[in-house]
C-alpha cells in the first residue's frame, strides 16, 4: 500500500513506514509492529506468513531487501535484530522506555515501571493511565492513553472507543475489573462456582455464584439435589429433572428403599423436602391391596 505522498504503509498497522523491518522470508513491516511482536509478545514468527525468523534487519533504507544489507551499526542479540544505524536502534529500543508522553522530549525520563510512570502522571499532570490496559494490552508505554480521573472511570466502565465497552467487573469481588471477558471467565472459573446444570440447559448463558454455599442454595431452588449425607458431603450431586434424580436414587441408594413397600418423596431436593409427586415403589410381594400402607408408617420407617 502507498500513502498519498508516495511513501509505503505498513501492512499490519496501516501507518506510514519510517523504518522498515526486513525478514529472511522477504516480508516487510514497520519497525514498531515487528518490535512489538518480539519484545511484547515474545514471538519471532513473521507477522505476515508466520515463518520463524531468528533475526530481522531494521533500516531506514525502505527499498532494500534482507539479503542486500551486510553491514550493521548495532546488533541486539536479545531480540534478534540487526540495525543499520544507531538512530534506528535508538528509535526502536526507546519504545520500551517508561517515559511520559506529556513531558517535553528534551526532559524525557525513563521511570522504569508502569507504577512509577503513573505516579509521575498523577503528580505532574493530574492524569493517569489505565493500569488494566498497561498490564494486558501489549502496548508500548508511550502508546497508552492518559486520562483525567473522570475519563478513567468512563473508560473502565463504559469504554471510549468503537467496539470497546469497558473492562468487565467481577460481580462478587468489589471493584475488581479485568481487561476482557476472557480474563474475567478465567477468574470466575478459578475463584467462584459455576452451575453445571444451567450450562447443560443453555451453554451460551453460564450462571456463576460467589461460593459453593450460594451455589447450593441455587441447586435447592432451581434443580434436583440428592440430600443423602454421602452425596451432600461429596457436593455437586444435583440433577436437571426428577427422572435423573430417581435414577440416581435407585442406583446409589437403592438399599435404603429396597425390600419394603414405601413412599419416596421428591421435589427439588430429596429425603427432606415436601413431595411434589409421590413415587411409589412396587410391592416386592405383588400385593397391591396395601398400596397405601406406607403412608401410615412411623417416622422411623421413612427413608
Amino acid at each position: 500500500a502507498n500513502a498519498e505522498d508516495g511513501s509505503e504503509l505498513c501492512i499490519i498497522c496501516a501507518e506510514k513506514i519510517k523504518y522498515v523491518a526486513l525478514s529472511p522470508c522477504s516480508h516487510k513491516t514497520c519497525h514498531v509492529c515487528a518490535f512489538r511482536q518480539r519484545a511484547l509478545y515474545k514471538k519471532r514468527s513473521c507477522l505476515i506468513c508466520r515463518t520463524e525468523n531468528e533475526s530481522l534487519i531494521f533500516t531506514d533504507k525502505l527499498d532494500a531487501q534482507y539479503d542486500d544489507i551486510k553491514e550493521f551499526a548495532v546488533v541486539d542479540e536479545e531480540y534478534g535484530i540487526k540495525f543499520t544505524s544507531k538512530e534506528v536502534a535508538k528509535a526502536t529500543l526507546d519504545l520500551l522506555k517508561f517515559s511520559c508522553s506529556l513531558c517535553d522530549k528534551d526532559q524525557e525520563t525513563d521511570f522504569g515501571s508502569f507504577k512509577k510512570l503513573n505516579e509521575h502522571l498523577k503528580s505532574a499532570h493530574n492524569k493517569t493511565i489505565c493500569m488494566i490496559c498497561a498490564l494486558n494490552k501489549h502496548a508500548f508505554p508511550r502508546e497508552l492513553k492518559t486520562y483525567t480521573p473522570n475519563q478513567l472511570r468512563n473508560h473502565q466502565s463504559k469504554g471510549d472507543s468503537e467496539g470497546f465497552k469497558g473492562h468487565p467487573m467481577c460481580a462478587f469481588c468489589s471493584g475488581l475489573r479485568f481487561y476482557s471477558d476472557d480474563e474475567l471467565y478465567v477468574h470466575m472459573r478459578n475463584h467462584h462456582e459455576k452451575c453445571h446444570i444451567c450450562e447443560k440447559i443453555d451453554p451460551s448463558s453460564p450462571q456463576y455464584f460467589k461460593d459453593y454455599d450460594q451455589l447450593f442454595e441455587h441447586f435447592k431452588n432451581c434443580h434436583y439435589i440428592c440430600t443423602h449425607p454421602k452425596c451432600l458431603e461429596n457436593k455437586f450431586v444435583v440433577f436437571r429433572d426428577e427422572l435423573e434424580l430417581q435414577a440416581h436414587i435407585f442406583k446409589e441408594h437403592g438399599d435404603m428403599i429396597r425390600g419394603k413397600q414405601r413412599l419416596f418423596q421428591s421435589e427439588l431436593s430429596t429425603f427432606v423436602s415436601a413431595p411434589s409427586r409421590v413415587i411409589r415403589e412396587a410391592d416386592p410381594y405383588g400385593d397391591s391391596s396395601n398400596s397405601n400402607s406406607s403412608s401410615r408408617k412411623s417416622p422411623e420407617d421413612s427413608p
